[in-house]
């Protein structure tokens, strides 16, 4: 559901991607888990990135874009 939230809504602030308050601490519950990793999120996030680009049959584009503060 956070991905999804994230692709439709063009954010990664958790406040813009909520729909209401339930769904914002359920990400928030998500992202601060111990059992959940950075590096796992990424990883997932990456697979699901390049099958996107193959299911367009390796001609898709895939736009990278870095969040810092």
């Amino acid at each position: 559901m956070l991905q999804q939230a994230m692709v439709e809504q063009q954010s990664v602030r958790v406040s813009g991607l909520s729909q209401d308050w339930a769904e914002q601490m359920s990400y928030y519950r998500l992202l601060s888990n111990e059992r959940v990793e950075e590096a796992d999120l990424i990883e997932a996030l990456c697979a699901r990135a390049v099958d996107a680009v193959l299911q367009q049959g390796g001609r898709g584009h895939l736009l990278a874009i870095q969040y810092t503060t």
